[in-house]
C-alpha cells in the first residue's frame, strides 16, 4: 500500500478567504441543492440536503481551523439565524420518521444547545443538545409530525441558545464532504438496518477525530480487509486525510491546527494503523521518540495532566497495542518492553475482583470505577497486545489477568447483551459503545485464543442486541458521549452517535 498526498497539504488557506469574503456581502453557501441520496433498500430511505442561507460574517479566529478546510457555516447565538431549507413537496414523499442532522466542526468543550425553529412562522420545535461534542459528530433531531409539512414548506432556523464559545458545523457544498456530514434530512421508512453500518464504516462517512477515535475507526477498517478487499482502499483514503509522504496534519484540542505533533498518549493509535500501510513513514519515527520520552523508569508509559502522571486503560489500546506492533515490525525489542510494561501497570492497579478503574490520578486516587468504555479499552488493548507478545511468565500473568475481568463483565451482561453504562449500575441505562466495544474485545480474544466460547457467544449476543439502536442508515445511537465532561455527564443519560463505534463494529464482525 501507498500513501498518498495529504488532502491537508494540497489545500491553501485562500480558499478559506474566499468564504469569508463570501460571508461579508451576506451571501450564503448552499450545498448541493436538495437532492435526495438512497440509502436503504428499494429508495425506501434517503438523504435530502439543505440549501443553507445565512447573512452574518462567518469567520475564524486566527489561530483556529476547521478540519481539512471543509465548508463550515457559525451557528449565532444572536442576530439571523442559519437557515436550512427544502424544496420539495412532502405530498410527493411517504415518510414515517423523519430526522434533522447536523454535524460538528467544532471541538465543544461545554454544554451547548441549538434552537430550531420554523424559518417562517418561528414556532419552536426543539433544542438540540450538542454538550462536549467531538469534530465530524453528527447530532440529530426526530421532527414531530405535526411540523413535517412545515419542516418542507418553511425550513428551519438555526439558533444557539447555550454555550460562550463559537459553535461551527459543516455545510457541505465542497465535493469533498461527505454527504452524511453535510446538514440533511434523514427519511426514514425502512427498519431493515443490519448491514446499513458497513457502508458507513467503508467510507469517509467514518471519519473521526485524529487520535483513538479515527484509531478505532482505522483498526475496525483494517481488520474487515479480510473479508472485504475494497476496505484496503478505505483504509488508504482514511490515512491519506492526515499523512502525507513526510508529515501529519490534524486539529487537535479547541481547532488548533497541529503539525507533526503528538498530543497525547491517546493519539498513538493511528501511527501503527500507518506502519501497515507505509512501514518508511517518518511520522512513524515521531510516535516511537514521544513514547520513549514518556516512559518512566520502568517503562510504564502514562499521560499527564495539571502536572499530575495520570494512568488510564485507554493507553492499553492506544499505547501498548500499538507498540507491540511496531517492536515486531522493526526489531525493537525496548518498544515490547514499554507495551509490557504499560499493560501491566493498567492491570495491577486498575483492576480488581470486582472493580475496573478507567484512570488513577498516580499514585492513588482512582475514578471511573466500572464504566464500560474504561473497561473496552482494558480488553480491547489486551486482546490486540497479547498475541504479539513473546512468551513469558508476564505474558502469562496478563493472560490470566484478561480471564478474571472477562469474567466479572460476563456475569454483568443483561438479557439483551448490552451492558449498563456503567456496567454493574442499572441507573445509568443500556449503553451501545461500551457494549459493542465488549463485544469486540471478547469475539476477538476468542479468535485468537485467549479466551474460550462463552465470550465468542457474548459476543453474537451484543451483536444481535445492537439491532433496535441502528438509525435507518446504519449509525449506532445511544452511546455516551466522548469523556471530556467528567463522570457525571456519562452518568447523566445524555446519548449520542459517535461514528468511533463503526471501528468496534468492524472488529467484532470480522471474528464473529
Amino acid at each position: 500500500m501507498e500513501i498518498k498526498n495529504h488532502s491537508n497539504a494540497s489545500e491553501s488557506f485562500p480558499r478559506r478567504e474566499w468564504i469569508k469574503k463570501m460571508a461579508l456581502f451576506g451571501i450564503g453557501l448552499s450545498t448541493v441543492p436538495s437532492n435526495l441520496f438512497a440509502i436503504g433498500k428499494k429508495n425506501k430511505n434517503k438523504w435530502l440536503l439543505a440549501t443553507i442561507t445565512y447573512t452574518h460574517i462567518n469567520t475564524l479566529p486566527i489561530n483556529k481551523s476547521i478540519p481539512f478546510d471543509w465548508n463550515y457555516v457559525e451557528i449565532p447565538a444572536e442576530g439571523e439565524s442559519v437557515k436550512l431549507n427544502w424544496s420539495i413537496n412532502l405530498n410527493q414523499i411517504n415518510v414515517k420518521n423523519l430526522f434533522m442532522r447536523i454535524t460538528s466542526a467544532t471541538d465543544i468543550r461545554e454544554e451547548v444547545e441549538v434552537s430550531v425553529t420554523l424559518a417562517k412562522s418561528r414556532k419552536h420545535i426543539s433544542n438540540v443538545k450538542m454538550d462536549f461534542g467531538h469534530y465530524f459528530q453528527p447530532f440529530q433531531l426526530l421532527i414531530p409530525p405535526e411540523f413535517k409539512q412545515q419542516v418542507f414548506s418553511e425550513g428551519v432556523s438555526l439558533t444557539k441558545t447555550k454555550g460562550e464559545q463559537p459553535l461551527w458545523i459543516f455545510i457541505g457544498n465542497d465535493n469533498k464532504t461527505p454527504e452524511i456530514l453535510s446538514p440533511h434530512l434523514l427519511l426514514a421508512n425502512n427498519l431493515d438496518n443490519h448491514n446499513q453500518w458497513k457502508k458507513r464504516l467503508l467510507s469517509l462517512d467514518s471519519i473521526q477525530t485524529f487520535g483513538w477515535m479515527e484509531g478505532c475507526v482505522l483498526d475496525g477498517i483494517y481488520d474487515t480487509i479480510k473479508k472485504n478487499r475494497e476496505a484496503s482502499n478505505v483504509f488508504i483514503t482514511h490515512l491519506n486525510k492526515y499523512f502525507d509522504q513526510s508529515n501529519f496534519i490534524y486539529e487537535g484540542y479547541n481547532n488548533e491546527r497541529l503539525e507533526n505533533k503528538i498530543n497525547s498518549v491517546e493519539s498513538l493509535l493511528p501511527f501503527a494503523m500507518l506502519a501497515k500501510a507505509n512501514p518508511n513513514h517518518p511520522a512513524i519515527k515521531n510516535a516511537i521518540d514521544y513514547c520513549i520520552l514518556q516512559a518512566d523508569e520502568n517503562g510504564n508509559i502514562t499521560d499527564e495532566k495539571n502536572g499530575n502522571k495520570v494512568a488510564k486503560t485507554e493507553e492499553c489500546y492506544t499505547v501498548s497495542y500499538p507498540l507491540a506492533m511496531l517492536s515486531k515490525q522493526y526489531n525493537r525489542p525496548e518498544l515490547m518492553n514499554f507495551s509490557i510494561a504499560t499493560l501491566k501497570y493498567r492491570f495491577q492497579f486498575l483492576e480488581s475482583e470486582s472493580q475496573v478503574y478507567q484512570r488513577m490520578i498516580i499514585p492513588k486516587d482512582k475514578y471511573f470505577g466500572n464504566w464500560g468504555r474504561g473497561i473496552v479499552w482494558l480488553l480491547l488493548g489486551s486482546v490486540k497486545t497479547l498475541p504479539l507478545l513473546p512468551e513469558s511468565e508476564d505474558k502469562e500473568w496478563l493472560k490470566n489477568e484478561l480471564v478474571k475481568t472477562v469474567n466479572l463483565v460476563l456475569s454483568l451482561q443483561q438479557e439483551n447483551g448490552l451492558w449498563y453504562c456503567f456496567i454493574n449500575d442499572p441507573k445509568t441505562g443500556i449503553e451501545t459503545s461500551g457494549s459493542v466495544g465488549i463485544a469486540a474485545a471478547l469475539a476477538y480474544g476468542y479468535s485468537k485464543g485467549l479466551l474460550d466460547k462463552k465470550s465468542k457467544i457474548a459476543a453474537q449476543k451484543t451483536y444481535l442486541g445492537l439491532s433496535p439502536y441502528f438509525t435507518a442508515d446504519g449509525l449506532l445511537t445511544v452511546t455516551s458521549q466522548v469523556n471530556k465532561g467528567g463522570e457525571l455527564l456519562q452518568r447523566d443519560g445524555f446519548r449520542v452517535i459517535s461514528n468511533y463505534t463503526l471501528g468496534f463494529l468492524g472488529i467484532l464482525e470480522s471474528v464473529i
